[in-house]
């Protein structure tokens, strides 16, 4: 009769009894990584809401430059002048970019006092 011979040797994955310590172990290891997706699930959460907020910004950056585009135009600080027109009796408002009048009022009491020198005005 032949004896038996050893063809190789290697390693397999298989179930296997947990022994009181390895029971305590997977514990531990369990205990830590549900603590680890609960901070995830709340780092996600303030992700999503961080995400959502830039959104909402970029969504009315959109808005906004949509509606420029359509327009042709967009509001802008542009210097301007009040110009006391005494012989009409009114100040005219007027841009200095294109010489617009924007709008017109009636001269007042205090428009037609001239500065004290040194005063400015």
């Amino acid at each position: 009769m032949t004896k038996d011979k050893v063809l190789e040797t290697f390693t397999e994955h298989l179930p296997c009894k947990l022994t009181e310590e390895d029971m305590l172990q997977r514990g531990a290891e369990l205990s830590a990584a549900e603590l680890n997706l609960a901070e995830q699930k709340e780092e996600a959460k303030a992700v999503r809401a961080s995400l959502t907020a830039m959104e909402k910004k970029l969504q009315g950056v959109v808005s906004y430059l949509a509606v420029v585009l359509k327009d042709g135009e967009e509001d802008r600080e542009v210097e301007c002048q009040s110009i006391a027109k005494f012989d009409k009796e009114e100040v005219i408002i007027q841009r200095l970019d294109t010489g617009d009048v924007i709008r017109k009022r009636p001269l007042t009491d205090q428009d037609r006092q001239s500065p004290l020198p040194g005063l400015g005005g």
